[in-house]
């Protein structure tokens, strides 16, 4: 399907790509998990704000990993510079927004 400019269907609704990526899993810097699980952030992610509204559990429903596991790999990729939020330690089920940096 088309839109009445000519594009396609869903042209506009993306993330920007961090273009290094590749470089990075090469390097080691970032871990398979970690790109599956920032790749599965950025599909989520609104794509004119680059931000979600979720929670660990939530994440562990939609993905293959525990809460407990999607607790550490959104903070290691918080500290590596791919997304931010703002510290949650009250509820360990409380939403979280993240933003895609």
């Amino acid at each position: 399907m088309r839109h009445a400019s000519g594009r396609p269907a869903g042209a506009d609704n993306f993330v920007k790509w961090r273009r290094t990526i590749d470089e990075h899993l090469e390097l080691g810097r970032l871990t398979w998990d970690e790109y599956g699980m920032f790749s599965w952030l950025c599909t989520k992610a609104d794509q004119r704000t680059g931000r979600l509204r979720t929670s660990w559990p939530t994440l562990a429903d939609q993905t293959t990993h525990s809460a407990n596991y999607a607790g550490k790999l959104c903070p290691s990729l918080k500290g590596k510079g791919y997304i931010a939020f703002r510290e949650h330690r009250a509820r360990r089920g409380g939403l979280v927004e993240v933003a895609i940096d």
